[in-house]
């Protein structure tokens, strides 16, 4: 039975498709691609995503919790799966039993694993730390780890990677280079013990530094859907285009005039300056758009850019649509476009005070997700 839904999100096939398809270009014929869909791909509907990227055949998905993992090895048993949370004792065996490659980030955990009696071929990344100051074996126990995995014949090292710091803004281009140095030095150790893992360390800000940034395959997530790490990414990388995949789109559930002076939302949010039009819709912080916004933050209605009065609310949201014909059931746009306007995910961080990473992932999953052309 097909319910009536309050509000949902229509995932672009072509727009996904052609962000892959300039993100490669964009890199050199032997660096490979890994397609990060962790938080639900950025929020924008895992299974969807994969359905559309495996078509593309990318070299790599990239999770982060293994849950993700298991429901991808289901759309693709071939295309090999990076989980980059650290690895606990009781992903082993689901790795070995759907193909999944384990991120290990400790020698602590790396000692767990090797003391646990392992039945085939575990396949791991050594998550290595080189100035995030978060996950991450630290860059002086390369000996270390090297002696502790001599001799493994259980373990197979797939990858060596490391998480940049800044690469998202020229500043840090020190900083991002003796990153890449630590990370090439392990490289080199590996190599000359006989191994040849996969290097990675680029996400979309690092594949569009040069060839040096990028090793044996960059971690594109943010950029697949058409959204950049940061405006002067987007400034820097002028070849390059993408094209939001993400449309969010309700209706209007309701309309009617309110006198000047009268309050809307909870604690009288804000006051009507004069006789005004509000229109209503069933979309709030439940859904994920952030309280934050509140009389910052606009839709569209009848191809008109409309603010938000008063508080968000749990389900709703009041539109002052004063001097507009609206009825009740007319669309309404709340990141995407109608008409000659537009509104982006970016309009919505600048309204919340945050990051386009975080709008996105904060939308409710229980939203219906569509897939459209």
């Amino acid at each position: 039975m097909n319910l009536p839904q309050t509000s949902q999100l229509e995932i672009s096939r072509r727009a996904l498709m052609h962000n892959f398809k300039a993100l490669k270009n964009n890199l050199s014929g032997e660096t490979k691609i890994m397609c990060v869909v962790k938080g639900n791909a950025y929020g924008h509907g895992l299974v969807h995503v994969v359905n559309v990227l495996t078509k593309m055949r990318p070299d790599f998905f990239a999770v982060f919790d293994i849950q993700d993992a298991l429901i991808i090895r289901k759309i693709t048993k071939t295309i090999p799966i990076l989980v980059l949370a650290a690895a606990q004792d009781e992903y082993i065996d689901l790795a070995l039993s759907h193909n999944l490659s384990l991120s290990v980030s400790s020698n602590e955990i790396l000692s767990r694993i090797i003391k646990k009696k392992i039945k085939g071929t575990l396949k791991i990344h050594l998550c290595i730390e080189t100035g995030l100051g978060r996950d991450g074996i630290l860059h002086g126990e390369l000996e270390k780890t090297l002696a502790r995995i001599k001799n493994q014949k259980h373990i197979s090292i797939e990858g060596l990677y490391t998480h940049f710091s800044g690469a998202e803004s020229r500043t840090f281009d020190t900083l991002t280079k003796s990153q890449v140095k630590k990370l090439l030095e392990w490289q080199a150790a590996f190599n000359k013990a006989g191994m040849h893992p996969l290097t990675h360390a680029s996400g979309t800000a690092g594949s569009m530094l040069g060839e040096e940034s990028r090793l044996s395959m960059c971690r594109i997530g943010i950029g697949l859907y058409g959204l950049w790490p940061s405006e002067e990414t987007k400034k820097l990388s002028k070849r390059t285009v993408l094209k939001p995949v993400l449309s969010w789109k309700t209706r209007v559930i309701d309309v009617k005039e309110i006198p000047k002076g009268h309050g809307i939302g909870y604690d009288m949010g804000y006051i009507t300056k004069t006789k005004t039009t509000i229109a209503i819709i069933p979309v709030g912080y439940y859904d994920g758009i952030g309280r934050g916004a509140s009389n910052r933050a606009f839709a569209l209605v009848r191809r008109k850019r409309v603010p938000i009065r008063g508080r968000i609310m749990m389900n709703m949201c009041v539109l002052d649509v004063t001097g507009l014909t609206v009825n009740i059931g007319d669309e309404v746009v709340l990141i995407g476009k109608q008409g000659n306007n537009s509104i982006t995910v970016e309009d919505w961080g600048k309204w919340a005070d945050t990051i386009n990473y975080e709008i996105t992932t904060k939308i409710n999953p229980l939203l219906p997700r569509v897939l459209a052309k």
